[in-house]
């Protein structure tokens, strides 16, 4: 790696499966493959290794522009770098007279914040150099047989492979023929693509075009939660500057390789993928684009999850003035909704058209819910793994009875030093009665309030403390399960 920041050199790493994408079918011979590439920004070349390069001059394009082929060969091709060219993720496509075009998703590399990966370049110095060694037949430099004695020597050298000369007396020289081993160097930072891994703090990066455009980092944070069956849900905050937004993912891990799945406007702030695979884990980025190129947000990973079963044992009873729901319990379940209305038929999705339509969430597996009399209300309930919703329960309904009768025979009196004395004829059934006061005809404003006589109480009394002013009365009964009934015919009295 310091070999590397040293000659300006940046790696692009291919990926792809068996070291890179090639097309389906062949037109006439076997497509080219790429081994690696790597982007030379002082030669300002880029340098591609492979095969099945064909004899004549192949056409190079990076993210569909061509690219001026300086010389290529069966094995290896070396192409003019554009210049300007930031660092990000590109397609690579080489086409081959008489094979078919084989297209390559490559990322080049950042510079800079990445350097410290560079640790791992020693994996370059992996005996996969040695291999090379034989190349160097530097054993026929070694003709005079009394360098045979020598033969321990071999061991010396890099290549090692070099003891079997030894027999010839060869091996002795052979030993200096180690340095091709370097070659392998070009191989290791494919192999080492864990660059990758840091990709996305080196991302924060700023990237200038041509016309001096910026694209500022990608500060905001993305998120990424199951939301349905086989489905995550992707939210993020606007990206200063950027035009659009590219959706990535990954399914091996967190460093990827990352293959882009959508692109949105720069409106857009979320995404779903939906036709998961339960259970398993994804990966996710998101790249701020505009004409300067791209930076990708923090990575995220998060697994779809199945929804929980639908609860059983919806039931509904009558409390006071509320309907009281209750349903077993689901285990792992973390809330529940329970939707209702008064016209059967009531769904998660439909509750919001139907007449009285509503939805209330819980933690536990019971809910209150207000009632009114004479109405039949109607029920179902979900369970929930975070945002992840069950289908619905099966439904349930309850008619409520209607209210009570006010009572008969209610009246007034008026009572020297008591203030006013009522009574009135018991309502079988009730509760409570319920006497509403004011000083100007009701239905209008009760501008002294009420008073509750426990049933079966009939009577009670009253002291205004004024005397000379008249007074409105009606009367209410309460049932058991607190609805109120119409009130009765108006009386008044002046004490």
């Amino acid at each position: 790696m310091k070999h590397l920041l040293a000659s300006g050199l940046v790696a692009l790493v291919c990926m792809g499966l068996a070291g890179g994408f090639t097309s389906a079918l062949a037109k006439s011979a076997a497509p080219p493959v790429i081994t690696s590439a790597v982007a030379d920004y002082v030669a300002s070349t880029i340098t591609i290794n492979g095969t099945s390069f064909g004899t004549g001059t192949p056409i190079v394009r990076l993210a569909g522009v061509g690219l001026a082929v300086k010389t290529s060969s069966s094995t290896q091709i070396i192409t003019a770098l554009p210049s300007g060219t930031a660092s990000g993720t590109y397609l690579l496509k080489v086409t081959v007279a008489g094979q078919t075009d084989s297209t390559f998703e490559v990322t080049l590399g950042a510079v800079g914040p990445q350097g410290p990966i560079g640790a791992r370049g020693p994996a370059g110095a992996n005996g996969a150099a040695g291999p090379q060694g034989p190349q160097g037949a530097a054993g026929p430099q070694g003709p005079a047989g009394a360098a045979g004695a020598q033969g321990p020597a071999g061991p010396q050298g890099v290549t090692g492979a070099a003891g079997p000369a030894g027999a010839n007396g060869i091996a002795g020289p052979a030993g200096p023929s180690g340095p091709p081993g370097p070659p392998g160097q070009n191989g290791a930072p494919g192999l080492t693509g864990p660059p990758g891994p840091q990709g996305p703090p080196g991302s924060q990066s700023v990237f200038a075009s041509d016309g001096g455009e910026t694209l500022l980092p990608f500060t905001t944070t993305l998120t990424g939660n199951p939301s349905a069956d086989g489905q995550i849900t992707l939210s993020w905050a606007p990206s200063l500057g950027a035009t659009g937004y590219s959706v990535k993912r990954s399914t091996l891990s967190i460093s990827g390789p990352y293959y882009p799945l959508s692109s949105t406007s720069a409106s857009i702030s979320s995404y779903v993928d939906s036709g998961l695979t339960d259970g398993q884990m994804y990966f996710y980025v998101i790249g701020a684009v505009n004409s300067a190129g791209q930076t990708n947000s923090n990575p995220v990973q998060a697994i779809p999850i199945a929804p929980p079963p639908a609860p059983t044992g919806l039931a509904v009873n009558m409390g006071y003035a509320v309907l009281n729901v209750s349903w077993n319990p689901v285990p792992g379940a973390t809330s529940y909704n329970l939707y209702g209305a008064t016209a059967p038929g009531v769904t998660r999705t439909n509750f919001a058209s139907l007449p009285g339509g509503f939805v209330a969430g819980s933690t536990n597996a019971s809910n209150s819910i207000s009632d009114a009399a004479s109405t039949t209300y109607y029920f179902v309930v979900t369970a929930l793994f975070g945002l992840v919703e069950s289908s619905e329960s099966i439904q349930a309904a309850i008619t409520t009875p209607d209210a009570l009768p006010p009572p008969t025979g209610f009246s007034a009196t008026a009572v020297n030093g008591k203030g006013v004395m009522f009574n009135w004829n018991p309502v079988p059934g009730a509760f409570q009665y319920q006497i509403l006061i004011s000083t100007i005809p009701l239905p209008g404003p009760q501008t002294i309030g009420g008073i509750a006589v426990g049933a079966p109480s009939t009577s009670t009394s009253w002291n205004p403390g004024t005397i000379g002013t008249t007074y409105y009365f009606v009367i209410q009964t309460i049932d058991p399960n607190g609805f109120t009934g119409p009130p009765s015919p108006q009386i008044s009295v002046t004490p």
